[in-house]
């Protein structure tokens, strides 16, 4: 997100500056989580259609003036408007990531999104690394927020020659010139936003994302840059009338939005109508109702500040929040809301206005300040590769941080390839995923989420020491219950893959049994289905919906006892017997990072709180036991926790690689625990 400032051509418009103050400061309200304005993420799109309407505006009157443009001129507007103060929070934040972040990835995240921010690429790798912008991960990466800029510049790296090539065929033919970019234009809007609808249900993070699926917003701003001269002549009425109906769109959108919308998609509208309406209405000459409330001297004032606190906030809030383990502290967020408000006056007034007014130095031409622009990239890229290389000998030089690291990476390698995550197309398209001996058939199955993927090395051993084979069949968020379907709280979808990957592995079981004896091993984070928060402070992301009617007016916890009931009587009737694992025990923070800030005491939850955590699922899991005698339960918290507490650090050994994944080594060493289970499993 960026604001460009008004050419003097076009006449200085405060309402417009009062404009980028409601964008930003719903923005940042947004980010610190001050629970009213639940769809303040809108503000990038606001924020869109100005920088449309003021840039595309400004390359429009070039064109109408000159017939070309000075590409070199354009793109060292931008740099002298965007890079200094960019480059200090850049600067800043890395200097910030030193004490506040570990080397166990945080700095090394922070270097390469410092580097793809500087390519203007940080939107796909935000979208490759974090993958969904409201998930609880995003909001510890301090350059998380650059995606919207690196969205606008890449827009502007082909619209100035698209303008550009589009005038000049336009005047070759004889057409007229500002139709026919105009039609370009809402040609472009009309793809873009079909995609972006499209997008958004079927690969929404796409959709937020990439520059393509968001072309739409930039280009409605252009072409109501276009329209700026019918505008003019609006009546009083007229204008009053579209400014306020843009002001109820946007509220709308401000206020009646969250997390749950299908976004961007068609509630994209509500946002890019609403501004668009807005600066319609203040271009009439009578004025419009916005005119005194957005050209107010406070809201003016923040609204010259607007990028660099767009620039500032988000680092703060994330260097912070990392800093706290991620625990929730509005007073916190408040202040570095308000942190980052003092230091963007003081960008503004000390890098933006001096070098954008009064040009100094290299500044002074657009061919030395794009070369002032590369300097300063280089400068900011060579202090990522700095800091990249000082966690790296962190890594080296300190045992402690080595232990953490060799343990956040402890995972089921082996099998890698055959937990599943993505779309499903059957079964046949997984590799042979059986562990044990390579000529038995297998005579085990283990079935279920990342939890079950999880405690592979455990069954794998034991296989592989009995002669016999196991098969892995497991899936991200998608516990082994036929009868439930997943609702993604993310983006309000039921999981369909899931229920075709259960129905698949039932299908399986169903043909081993025939053939010979089978045991099936259930295991699943069960509590993320059921529970609104996990121990770890956030929301669940997933939950369980119950039968294929998408009934959601049952419970969750309803929906896992009559699913889970469902499921062992299908194993049942199968003739398998059925070991199901309780619930791993769960840790208020990922505990290499934890650890390396904090005592292990801090960094462990008791076990009382655990029990409270599980109750109902331990409760439904327990009369499930006592109705099946071809079912056993068995509880892995009194091995994985002491009488007291559970602890991520036991006898000098880190055994969690994050909040509630066990390391592989120490998976491995459960057997002991479940020999006795194992032997009656596959008898």
């Amino acid at each position: 997100m960026s604001t460009s400032p008004t050419p003097a051509a076009a006449g200085h418009r405060p309402d417009i500056d009062g404009l980028r103050a409601i964008a930003v400061t719903s923005v940042v309200a947004y980010h610190v989580d001050a629970g009213v304005i639940s769809g303040g993420f809108v503000g990038v799109d606001v924020f869109y259609v100005i920088s449309g309407f003021l840039i595309t505006g400004l390359l429009l009157r070039e064109l109408q003036a000159t017939g070309t443009l000075n590409f070199v001129n354009f793109y060292a507007r931008r740099i002298r408007r965007l890079w200094p103060a960019y480059s200090v929070v850049a600067l800043s934040t890395m200097l910030l990531g030193l004490y506040y972040l570990t080397p166990l990835g945080e700095q090394q995240q922070l270097a390469k999104s410092v580097i793809a921010s500087l390519a203007f690429v940080s939107n796909i790798y935000f979208m490759l690394s974090t993958g969904n912008y409201f998930d609880q991960a995003a909001e510890l990466a301090p350059l998380l927020h650059t995606w919207s800029l690196s969205v606008e510049e890449q827009f502007y790296l082909i619209c100035p020659a698209l303008l550009l090539a589009t005038w000049a065929a336009a005047r070759r033919s004889g057409w007229s010139s500002n139709r026919t970019v105009a039609g370009v234009l809402a040609a472009l809007l009309l793809l873009s936003f079909a995609g972006c609808v499209i997008a958004s249900y079927g690969a929404r993070e796409r959709a937020f994302y990439l520059m393509q699926f968001r072309a739409w917003e930039l280009s409605a701003g252009g072409l109501l840059a276009m329209a700026v001269p019918a505008l003019r002549n609006l009546s009083h009425v007229t204008s009053r009338g579209l400014t306020w109906l843009g002001l109820v769109a946007l509220g709308i959108a401000l206020f009646g939005l969250n997390t749950s919308s299908v976004f961007p998609g068609f509630w994209a509208l509500l946002p890019v109508s609403g501004t668009a309406l807005i600066i319609a209405g203040g271009s009439a000459r009578n004025g419009s109702a916005s005119r005194g409330f957005l050209s107010s001297v406070p809201l003016v004032a923040i609204g010259k500040v607007s990028y660099s606190w767009y620039l500032w906030h988000w680092p703060l809030l994330a260097l912070w929040r990392a800093a706290d383990m991620s625990m929730q502290d509005p007073i916190r967020d408040a202040l570095a809301g308000g942190v980052s408000l003092l230091l963007a006056f003081a960008t503004y007034r000390w890098v933006e206005q001096p070098i954008r007014d009064r040009k100094p130095g290299w500044f002074a031409r657009p061919v030395t300040t794009v070369a002032a622009g590369a300097m300063m990239s280089i400068c900011v890229a060579a202090s990522a590769g700095a800091l990249g290389l000082y966690a790296r000998n962190q890594l080296s030089s300190q045992p402690a941080y080595a232990e953490l690291w060799r343990a956040k990476g402890d995972s089921w390698e082996a099998g890698a390839h055959c937990h599943q995550d993505g779309a499903f197309r059957g079964l046949s398209d997984i590799p042979k995923c059986s562990f044990g001996s390579p000529t038995a058939q297998p005579s085990l199955v283990v079935w279920g989420d990342s939890h079950a993927d999880q405690l592979m090395p455990l069954f794998a051993s034991h296989a592989a020491s009995h002669e016999i084979s196991v098969l892995q069949r497991t899936r991200s968020a998608c516990p082994p219950l036929i009868d439930a379907h997943i609702l993604r709280l993310l983006d309000g979808r039921i999981d369909e893959d899931c229920v075709r990957f259960n129905q698949a592995v039932l299908e399986e079981i169903q043909i081993l049994a025939r053939q010979g004896p089978v045991g099936v091993v259930l295991a699943g984070r069960w509590t993320v289905y059921v529970n609104p928060t996990l121990i770890a402070g956030g929301p669940s992301t997933h939950r369980l919906v119950e039968t294929s009617a998408h009934d959601t007016q049952a419970t969750p916890i309803q929906s896992f006892a009559s699913s889970l009931a469902t499921t062992v009587a299908a194993l049942s009737e199968a003739g398998t017997r059925t070991l199901v694992i309780g619930a791993i025990p769960e840790l208020p923070y990922a505990a290499p990072e934890c650890l390396a800030r904090r005592t292990n005491n801090q960094c462990s939850t008791s076990v009382a709180r655990e029990r409270e955590f599980r109750s109902e699922i331990e409760s439904i899991l327990l009369h499930e036991a006592t109705l099946s005698p071809a079912l056993l339960l068995w509880d892995p918290l009194p091995a994985v926790c002491d009488s007291e507490r559970c602890q991520p650090l036991q006898n000098a050994e880190v055994v969690y690689r994050d909040t509630n994944h066990l390391t592989a080594s120490f998976t491995a060493r459960l057997r002991a625990g479940l020999t006795a289970d194992l032997e009656w499993l596959i008898r």
